[in-house]
């Protein structure tokens, strides 16, 4: 039987809505290797790395997170500095109508959202939509010659490549069935650190996932 589901709903969060890194889809590797870890050690015939493929696709996931986030992490630094010299660097979003900050890809949605009210002229709109798209071009535009200026077009791209790689690595963490407990466990921990950032305090749901990983792992324990 296949490990892998249909990709059209992961499972996983949205990288980019992390608050610390939400411009640039990068998190922060924290409790899933430990609970993955835990887990192997309860039970190594029931849980290791070699019978189930998810602790192998989570530790390469956190391996690429954790190499983006140096990536910005670097990138900030070398910013900073070059504010001193060139200004700040342009803001990549524009505002338009009700939004403060629109980027390229929710562009297009916010203008649907507007026809869909029925309270603006579909003329106007379009007009409006492509004005919102030549300015966030041009913003892009400043933003990338800003880059070359300051010195960090380098590692601006090496950032976006490593996005890349390290959302790939999350769409197939998602989309790969765990064959054991302590595997389904572990995703669950992976998953559980992005939507304690979205989900208010003491909300139950929280609650329950951190119930069921534990239960999950515990299922190992009493196997043995």
């Amino acid at each position: 039987m296949s490990n892998t589901v249909p990709a059209a709903d992961t499972g996983l969060p949205n990288l980019n809505r992390r608050s610390a890194l939400a411009k640039l889809g990068v998190g922060i590797a924290a409790t899933s290797s430990l609970v993955a870890t835990s887990a192997i050690a309860a039970s190594p015939a029931a849980s290791s790395p070699l019978s189930d493929p998810i602790f192998a696709l989570i530790e390469d996931y956190e391996a690429l997170e954790t190499k983006a986030l140096g990536l910005y992490q670097k990138l900030d630094e070398a910013e900073a500095a070059a504010r001193l010299t060139h200004g700040s660097r342009p803001f990549e979003l524009i505002a338009w109508r009700n939004y403060s900050a629109i980027g390229e890809e929710e562009i297009r949605s916010a203008h649907d959202d507007f026809i869909e009210q029925g309270n603006v002229d579909p003329i106007e709109m379009e007009a409006e939509y492509l004005d919102a798209k030549a300015r966030r071009v041009a913003a892009e535009r400043a933003a990338s010659k800003w880059d070359q200026r300051a010195g960090v077009a380098p590692m601006r791209e090496q950032l976006r490549l490593a996005n890349v790689a390290t959302k790939q690595a999350a769409f197939q963490l998602g989309r790969t069935k765990p064959t054991t407990p302590a595997g389904a466990a572990a995703l669950i921990a992976c998953v559980l650190r992005y939507v304690e950032d979205e989900i208010t305090d003491g909300s139950w749901s929280v609650t329950a996932l951190k119930t069921t990983a534990a239960a999950l792992a515990r299922m190992n324990v009493d196997a043995a």
